[in-house]
């Protein structure tokens, strides 16, 4: 199952994992003291107050074995990896979730690559979402949706 395949998420590599100039814009980007992870992307687990994710990869207090639709406390910022891409149903059931608890919400999304994703199967576009997300950082493979809730 994708979720206990911890060979790959534990070496995942850049561009399929983020890099220090994606934590420093993620990092740029937050807003507020509480933040919530969606997965337990090692780069970016210093940055989140929080982190979910199922069967998790690495053993830090902060990652909570909780499934993202799960999702019931208030953070000022949710920050992610690629959540959007797995499915389309995810993404549908998902991103309402994310929008009623947070103020700002900053995926990291990718197009559909020429190198392999084993577990993406969805590459969304930013009119696929209301309200359209600001676009940061498109380099042709990923670029990083933001949203803004609440002002604040």
């Amino acid at each position: 199952m994708m979720y206990d395949d911890y060979d790959y998420w534990r070496n995942v590599v850049p561009p399929g994992a983020p890099d220090e100039n994606d934590k420093a814009l993620f990092k740029s980007l937050i807003k507020g003291d509480t933040v919530l992870l969606l997965g337990s992307t090692k780069i970016l687990l210093d940055l989140a107050t929080d982190a979910y994710d199922l069967c998790p990869k690495w053993d830090d207090p902060k990652i909570q074995d909780r499934d993202w639709l799960s999702v019931d406390t208030h953070y000022d910022t949710i920050i992610g990896c690629g959540p959007f891409n797995f499915t389309k149903e995810l993404t549908e059931a998902l991103f309402p979730i994310l929008k009623r608890n947070c103020n700002r919400l900053i995926l990291r999304t990718f197009y559909n690559p020429q190198w392999k994703l084993k577990y993406a199967k969805h590459f969304p576009e930013p009119s696929e979402f209301y309200p359209i997300p600001t676009v940061y950082a498109d380099n042709g493979h990923h670029r990083f949706f933001v949203w803004d809730f609440i002002d604040g």
